[in-house]
């Protein structure tokens, strides 16, 4: 099936005139009527008071190992001094989001969905509280090995995939009928050993490799590249560690501007829809290639608008710019995969096929 059968449907016309009234609702409210957002500020105060219950029982923690740092409203005190290196804050929570949309959109019983999601709070908040009460102590060590924080993230949110992928395995087949009502193929959901390690090596990519290793010869790769093109655009640029520095000012990168995850989850849904080894590896690594050289084409660009007007808010809306076109790029590579050479059947054809009744 097309991804255009898809979208346009009665029931994806239903969706969107519901969305797009809610939306403008939202938007009357919020500017015309009450001159704040009240969902934002609703939202920011039940996350202070959970994050503010979690350093509670940190500091319970705490004092049960035997420091006395402790945490107050956000903030780590040793004898009576604010120390640094670490801000407690709630971790996990666009996992936990998402994962609790998962669970409700499931057809089950509302008493199963309701305890399996206190189940999953209650696991999350004892998450926040230890890795509150680690971050605490280690800002408290005279020479902190945040290694073992990133340790600890990792570790606690993998619990929570696990937790959530039990839930799934549970109610694979009921997930299975809803997404086959939709017209919506399936069958990437039949191997179930590639879904958790895809989401395992997620993981551990985003919150342990990136926040262990500083990427430098990658990001030296990138800036060496885009040096050597502005010098045939007549630019005199020089490379130092994370900086492109010119005569008018310098741009500098950090290996949150890699795009990690945006790439790793173009080449695993390349990865988990075909069985061609050959085709998918080769998409796989001509699509990462065409990613990095449209982040040097960035730093190019960005460079250049700095030389002339030396202007780095403009140039910050540019990075932003560059966001987006890089969403746009993937969803376009994953529509070629998809219609052209996608083989989710298994059946060694190159067909985009869903397995169940053309509309």
């Amino acid at each position: 099936m097309k991804l255009s059968d898809i979208i346009f449907t009665k029931k994806a016309g239903y969706f969107t005139i519901i969305f797009l009234s809610v939306a403008i609702l939202y938007f009357v409210l919020t500017f015309f009527i009450l001159g704040f957002d009240p969902v934002v500020t609703a939202l920011k105060s039940l996350l202070d008071s959970y994050l503010l219950l979690a350093e509670k029982i940190s500091n319970r923690l705490l004092h049960l190992a035997g420091f006395s740092v402790f945490i107050d409203h956000h903030q780590v005190f040793l004898n009576n001094n604010q120390l640094d290196g670490f801000i407690p804050a709630i971790r996990f929570k666009n996992w936990i989001v998402l994962i609790l949309i998962l669970v409700w959109v499931t057809k089950t019983s509302a008493v199963r969905r309701f305890v399996f999601s206190l189940f999953l709070v209650l696991v999350h908040f004892l998450s926040l509280s230890i890795y509150l009460a680690i971050g605490a102590s280690l800002a408290a060590m005279e020479k902190p090995d945040y290694l073992i924080l990133a340790i600890t993230a990792t570790l606690l949110l993998l619990i929570l995939v696990t937790i959530f992928f039990l839930w799934y395995r549970n109610h694979k087949e009921i997930i299975k009928s809803s997404l086959a009502k939709f017209k919506i193929n399936n069958s990437l959901l039949e191997n179930d050993f590639r879904l958790i390690a895809a989401a395992y090596i997620f993981i551990i990519l985003i919150y342990f490799f990136k926040e262990t290793f500083d990427y430098s010869l990658w990001i030296g790769f990138l800036f060496k590249s885009a040096q050597g093109i502005l010098a045939l655009l007549g630019y005199n640029a020089t490379v130092e560690s994370t900086q492109l520095i010119g005569n008018n000012g310098y741009i500098a990168m950090t290996k949150d501007c890699l795009g990690i995850a945006t790439m790793y989850l173009f080449a695993v849904m390349v990865f988990l829809t075909g069985n061609n080894n050959k085709l998918r590896w080769i998409y796989i690594i001509l699509g990462v290639f065409f990613l990095n050289i449209v982040n040097i084409i960035r730093f190019v660009l960005l460079f250049i608008h700095i030389q002339k007007h030396g202007n780095y808010v403009l140039a910050m809306e540019v990075h932003d710019i560059y966001n987006y076109i890089t969403y746009f790029i993937v969803f376009v590579l994953w529509i070629i995969w998809f219609e052209k050479f996608a083989d989710v059947r298994g059946t060694g054809r190159t067909t985009y096929d869903a397995g169940v009744e053309e509309m």
